[in-house]
C-alpha cells in the first residue's frame, strides 16, 4: 500500500517533494491515473504508507496546496483519504 499526494501544478510538487526529501522521506514524482485527477495536468507525490502521516504533516506544515490524498492498495485500487 502507498499513498498519493496529488498537486495541481508540477512546481507544487516538486517543492513539496524537497521538503520531504530534506526530511528524510522518499517520495516519487507520477502522474496521477486518470481516475483521481481532476485536471490533466495535475501531478503527485507517491509515498510509502509509512511515511504517510510525517510527509502529510510536513505538507500541511509547509502551506503546500494539495488537491486531494488518496491511499493506494496493492491491487491499485485507490480511495481517497483528505481533501
Amino acid at each position: 500500500m502507498h499513498y498519493l499526494i496529488v498537486f495541481r501544478s508540477l512546481t507544487y510538487a516538486q517543492r513539496a517533494a524537497k521538503t520531504l526529501e530534506r526530511a528524510g522521506i522518499l517520495s516519487y514524482m507520477v502522474r496521477p491515473p486518470i481516475e483521481i485527477s481532476e485536471k490533466g495536468c495535475s501531478h503527485a507525490l507517491k509515498i510509502r504508507a509509512e511515511s504517510y502521516a510525517k510527509a502529510a504533516k510536513l505538507i500541511r506544515d509547509a502551506g503546500f496546496a494539495y488537491e486531494a490524498i488518496y491511499r493506494v492498495d496493492g491491487a491499485g485500487k485507490a480511495e481517497e483519504v483528505i481533501r
